[in-house]
């Protein structure tokens, strides 16, 4: 438990001060504060900053300087140990940190930090590494592709949402489109929108897609012909969500484990959610995750290990048959 003497003796930090601390720019901080709870003050106690991110409030004394140096980017840690930035991203992108590497902190869709004293230690153990052992952490060790608590929206590619995804799990929580209820889908614009989905997943993109590609598929499904009062209203619903945890479509990651993690089936809360119903909220989160599956190429996905399943049972099926009546014959 943190006490007021510990709490006034480590200090506060202006609002510049935290910005140098989480290397952002005044929206960002503002943006995180308000994630965090934080929002609205003229400082923050740096023990209030610690916790966020994930160490214990209540420090040694000794490591207080320390640890209200400016955390380093992949460019300022990579080089302190003798590699490429490329290298680090990778090891953080597939979770292949070696083993004891300090784990990142995650403050954006692209954001990764690290503490000043981790990497030195790693640099220099025989210099830094009984400093770096006394730093107390109030939460596990980060790693993908599970969410860390401290994180707005962590770095994970769709290669690595797709090798670590379940397909079976995909398919239990996968809402269905109701075409006679929504006019989605209208049967002659379904090759249409399949090769515009198509195009988009196998086209170049960034290496953690936003949500605002969600966004700009159902403009691109209305351009082409599809029904555009549901796709407008998907719109909203995403947005809505979005709104809910602070965040909007353009900064925050496109990820299903992210959607699902955010908004559960049971997720409804009127406390964060007044002006959002419970049926209102089930009906948002059904239409959403069926667009992020879309634009993710989950649902095609699906639809392959469907019909894949369907010929193997017909196959199956046929082949029963078959060797009956050759038995029925010898008969």
């Amino acid at each position: 438990m943190l006490t007021s003497l510990h709490a006034s003796t480590s200090g506060h930090a202006t609002m510049s001060e935290i910005e140098s601390f989480l290397r952002v720019k005044e929206d960002k901080r503002r943006d995180l504060l308000k994630s965090w709870g934080l929002n609205g003050r003229q400082t923050v106690a740096w023990s209030k900053l610690w916790s966020v991110i994930g160490l214990d409030p209540d420090q040694d004394e000794s490591l207080w300087e320390a640890l209200k140096a400016p955390l380093l980017l992949p460019s300022d840690a990579a080089p302190m140990v003798g590699i490429s930035v490329e290298t680090l991203n990778g090891w953080c992108r597939t979770n292949t940190l070696p083993v004891g590497f300090p784990p990142p902190i995650c403050v954006g869709p692209r954001k990764k930090l690290w503490i000043n004293l981790d990497i030195l230690a790693r640099r220099q153990p025989e210099v830094y590494a009984d400093a770096a052992g006394k730093i107390r952490r109030s939460r596990p060790q980060w790693q993908l592709p599970e969410r860390p608590s401290i994180t707005l929206d962590p770095d994970l590619s769709i290669s690595t949402l797709q090798k670590n995804s379940s397909v079976e799990v995909d398919l239990a929580n996968l809402q269905g489109i109701d075409p006679g209820t929504d006019g989605f889908m209208l049967a002659d614009i379904e090759e249409l929108i399949a090769d515009i989905n198509a195009g988009e997943e196998d086209s170049s993109v960034a290496e953690s897609p936003m949500m605002d590609r969600v966004l700009d598929m159902l403009d691109r499904e209305m351009e082409a012909g599809a029904a555009t009062s549901p796709r407008l209203v998907t719109k909203t619903a995403l947005r809505s969500l979005l709104r809910t945890k602070g965040q909007r479509p353009e900064n925050t990651e496109l990820s299903l484990d992210l959607f699902d993690a955010w908004f559960p089936l049971n997720g409804w809360n009127r406390v964060t959610m007044p002006r959002i119903s419970r049926k209102v909220y089930l009906s948002y989160r059904k239409r959403a995750r069926a667009a992020i599956a879309r634009t993710l190429g989950v649902t095609r996905r699906n639809e392959k290990l469907r019909r894949q399943r369907d010929r193997c049972e017909s196959r199956r099926q046929n082949g029963h048959r078959k060797r009956s009546g050759d038995l029925t014959v010898a008969e």
